[in-house]
């Protein structure tokens, strides 16, 4: 049985800077808790419906480029 279409990736922007990235299988609720918590961002973007576990992979690959990129994490993810 395949794995269902269900989550996305996205990102939070503040201004042009990537300021956290992630995944999450219900978009609108994840933005919300993200203001909720005091996260300062201006814009959000996300991408198609994906299987978890290839939501997963294309996280950790984007994280890892921008840390190859930037030598650190994005702002919020560098908090975890």
């Amino acid at each position: 049985m395949s794995q269902p279409r269900d989550t996305v990736n996205y990102v939070l922007r503040d201004g042009n800077k990537i300021v956290y990235q992630g995944i999450t299988n219900d978009y609108d609720r994840r933005i919300a808790e993200h203001k909720k918590d005091g996260k300062e961002f201006t814009s959000t973007s996300c991408s198609v419906k994906r299987t978890r576990n290839s939501a997963l992979q294309h996280e950790a690959n984007d994280l890892e480029r921008y840390q190859r990129n930037q030598g650190k994490l994005p702002k919020y993810n560098d908090m975890l």
